[in-house]
């Protein structure tokens, strides 16, 4: 009889422990890996970047909803400048104000800080990033038949106007209608005078001025950022447009069919679904009677 009591009580305390440790694992506060990036475009505008993310059985989770603190210099209320939302890949994005500096006499560079307070699903997570100003001014060469696109990299100076940076890796592309066309190879760095220069392909049409866009760009820099400037230039192939594309046709987009095929199309359209909902209403009053 002992030995029953003992079983079931060793069982009885097996389970309490089970689900204690269970409901320890469902309520225990999860890490979050919070990022931040700061990204300025060749339009101007300039925003924070910031994705969270826990891991969840050795993967990674997006956390949507979820409000991250924006601030400058410090995390407190002098130096905040605002509130993201998460969105459901668990990113969100903060426009800075026009005109937004960098730097200034006192400071050489500015540090954002995004900030996830403690709730009952996540820890308190902090990142930091340090960003510094800098400049890219694209130039156009033709020399000797070959098109060359340069670019000088520089950052802001009070005594100076402007110190060059050496040693930073650029980006080139091409803006196509469907995305942006790598040119120049990779690892592109500037010298010593913070310029570097790459090649233009001669096969890329344009449009029909032959005009192109060239971007040139700093990526995932530790001092800058993402910084990307663009230019235009008539190097491209001059693109014809042809007038037939344009004309309707049977072989034409839906947008230049003919106008006849539109209105027997929708014609048709419109009769199957008069005689379904006919259908229906004869079904509904054979039903009612």
């Amino acid at each position: 009889m002992r030995q029953i009591i003992k079983s079931i009580s060793f069982s009885l305390l097996f389970c309490l422990v089970t689900i204690g440790s269970a409901f320890t694992q469902q309520t225990e506060k999860k890490s979050v890996n919070l990022g931040l990036q700061y990204f300025k475009l060749s339009t101007g505008k300039q925003y924070l970047k910031v994705s969270a993310n826990v891991r969840i059985n050795k993967k990674l989770l997006p956390v949507a909803d979820t409000e991250v603190g924006v601030y400058t210099m410090e995390a407190s209320a002098s130096g905040k400048l605002g509130n993201i939302i998460t969105n459901v890949d668990g990113e969100g994005e903060f426009v800075l104000p026009n005109g937004f500096r960098l730097h200034s006499d006192s400071t050489p560079a500015m540090t954002f800080i995004a900030v996830i307070n403690e709730d009952h699903l996540l820890e308190s997570t902090e990142t930091q990033i340090t960003v510094s100003e800098v400049e890219l001014t694209v130039k156009f060469i033709d020399e000797d038949s070959i098109k060359w696109v340069n670019v000088m990299v520089s950052q802001p100076d009070t005594a100076s106007g402007s110190i060059p940076v050496s040693d930073e890796e650029i980006k080139f592309f091409v803006n196509r209608p469907f995305g942006e066309l790598p040119i120049g190879g990779d690892f592109n760095f500037t010298n010593e005078d913070g310029q570097v220069s790459v090649v233009f392909p001669n096969d890329l049409p344009g449009d029909s001025t032959g005009q192109v866009e060239v971007i040139a760009k700093i990526q995932e820099s530790e001092l800058y950022g993402n910084v990307e400037t663009s230019e235009l230039i008539n190097w491209g192939i001059i693109t014809a447009i042809n007038p037939d594309i344009e004309k309707r046709s049977l072989w034409a987009s839906g947008a230049n069919a003919p106008i006849s095929l539109i209105v027997l199309t929708t014609s048709l359209i419109i009769a199957v679904w008069g005689i379904i909902f006919y259908i229906v209403y004869k079904l509904y009053k054979l039903r009612s009677t």
